[in-house]
This record gives C-alpha cells, structure tokens and sequence, in this order.
C-alpha cells in the first residue's frame, strides 16, 4: 500500500508543479517541467522486474508519439473550438497515433 501512497504523491506534485508554473509564474518553466521524464521515472521506478522494465522503456517511447500528436492537436484546434471541446477533440489523432503504435509493437 505504501508504494501507491508515494505514487499518488509523485504524480500529484507534478501536477501541482505544472499548474503552479503555467497559471502564476511561466510556461516555459511549465513546459520544462511537462518534457521532464518525471512520470517515466516514476513509473519504472515502481516495476521490479527486468523485462518488464525494458518492455516499459521501449513502448513507452514509442507512444510518447501520441502524446506528441495530441498536444500539437490540441495547440491547433485550440484557434478553433473552446478549451474543452480541443480537449475532447484532440484525442482523436491521440487514439489514431496510438492504435498505428500498438500495431508496430505487436
């Protein structure tokens, strides 16, 4: 139980960090700190076995893809459409990514 604790804790000081710096000092900061590999070493700190750990790296990489089309997409459809219609919309190329990505690793 103790590990998810300090998961949770891991994740939430990230996230706290990255509104923190976008609303009230700068997004650049913000954005230092989105590119940072916080969640990656968080994450693969937690999986004990090897294997897993380099299955973890390599797909890992490859979806940061889909993380890429969205925030492109939501940067674009953002000039378009409200914060919160982008958000929904720009996880269609997310999931497009992601399936070609799924495809390429099987």
């Amino acid at each position: 139980m103790n590990k998810y604790l300090l998961q949770f804790f891991l994740g939430g000081m990230i996230i706290v960090s990255l509104a923190h710096f976008s609303n009230s000092s700068s997004p650049i900061i913000a954005s230092i700190i989105y590119a940072l590999p916080t969640l990656f070493l968080s994450s693969a700190f937690f999986i004990s076995e090897k294997e897993n750990l380099i299955n973890f790296s390599y797909q890992g990489s490859l979806m940061l893809f889909s993380s890429i089309a969205y925030a492109v997409s939501y940067g674009y459809l953002l000039n378009y459409y409200s914060k919160t219609t982008t958000t929904f919309l720009a996880f269609i190329p997310w999931a497009m990514v992601a399936l070609i990505v799924q495809k390429l690793l099987i």
